[in-house]
Order: structure tokens, then sequence, then C-alpha cells
């Protein structure tokens, strides 16, 4: 009696391992992944998940060099969107709900409440 295996390879062990890096490093998720190479999501997160994962860490370092190159040429627009997320520096105050209805005055918060009102009896 022979101990080799019969039948069909696992789809998943004809996976191109640099096709899934290269796929998992431009961020696709699992489900695109999976479905690209034709095997189950399971089968993917099973078989692949740390490659996958440290794949898109590549990829996500790889988008941060290319937006400080382009800051560092002197783009504007990405200057902007690099200072806002790494210096939190933003443009917009933020207010809450709760703060804008508090600063409104008492007539206004009347008439307000009386248009709510007068709408939900129609």
């Amino acid at each position: 009696m022979s101990n080799k295996k019969v039948g069909r390879p696992p789809k998943w062990t004809n996976v191109d391992l640099d096709q899934l890096r290269q796929c998992a490093q431009k961020q696709w998720n699992d489900k695109e992944i999976a479905a690209h190479f034709r095997i189950s999501v399971d089968t993917l997160e099973r078989h692949f998940a740390e490659e996958i994962a440290a794949a898109r860490q590549s990829g996500k370092a790889k988008l941060r060099d290319l937006q400080w190159k382009r800051a560092l040429e002197g783009s504007d627009t990405m200057i902007k969107h690099m200072s806002e997320h790494y210096l939190e520096q933003h443009n917009k105050t933020k207010i809450s709900i709760e703060d804008a209805w508090n600063d409104l005055p008492m007539e206004k918060k009347a008439a307000l409440i009386k248009k709510d009102l007068d709408g939900k009896d129609k």
C-alpha cells in the first residue's frame, strides 16, 4: 500500500505569493483577493494571513513615502494633508450639536421646536 495522496491538490497551493503580495500592497480586501485566486476567504485567512498583513503594511509604507515625496516637492495639497494627519493641524473647529444648541438664543430654540412640532401634525 502506497502513502501517496490521491486526488487533486488543494486550490490554495496554486496561489502565486508574489501576486498575492501585490494585491495586499494595493490594499485589496480579503474578499477581493480570495475571489481573484478563486479560493474562499476562510482558506485565504487560514493559509496567508501573516503574508497579507505584512504586505498591507509594506503597501501603506510605500504610499506614505510617496506622500512625503510629493509634500517635499511642494505640493500644497499634500502638505496640507500631511500636516492634518501627522501634526494634527486642522482648519475646522469641531463643534457638537449640543454646543450649537446651547449657543442658540431662546427665541430661536422656541421657533425650531414649534416648526418641528407643526411638521409632525401634518
